[in-house]
């Protein structure tokens, strides 16, 4: 990440100070401020993964791995990544994670709900997850 990590974690020391949302897979927290129209900023909470196959029309996605370990499927390859590890999500690529990992993620511009479009969700109760682009996870 060019910025510095640091600085951009500091938003999130104060955890109350953030939106909180639980997903299936993670956790969400949103910092009340700091975000602009050119750049949002998340701390993720993986303790399973994301709950989706998705992808973005405008907006890149890069992740800055804080703790743990997980697996990124982009456009169907897996790439394993650990902490101090990074990995960056541009449009239109279809993508997945999965692991125990805490994260920064930079989303720019802003997310914005209207670009974000999930092909599958993801149901952590069976043994394999199957995605429209023919990629597997386990």
């Amino acid at each position: 990440m060019e910025e510095n990590i640091q600085e951009i974690m500091k938003r999130f020391s104060d955890l109350s100070e953030t939106i909180h949302i639980s997903k299936n897979g993670f956790e969400l927290y949103i910092p009340k401020q700091g975000n602009t129209d050119e750049v949002g900023y998340f701390y993720v909470d993986a303790y399973k993964g994301h709950d989706c196959y998705a992808y973005d029309t405008v907006s890149t996605h890069k992740y800055f791995l804080i703790s743990g370990e997980g697996d990124f499927i982009v456009n169907g390859k897996v790439v394993h990544k650990q902490a101090g590890d990074t990995i960056t999500i541009n449009p239109n690529e279809v993508f997945y994670y999965s692991g125990t990992m805490k994260l920064i993620e930079k989303i720019s511009p802003k997310f914005e709900d209207k670009n974000f479009h999930v092909l599958q969700t993801v149901s952590y109760e069976g043994p394999v997850i199957e995605n429209t682009t023919g990629g597997i996870a386990k």
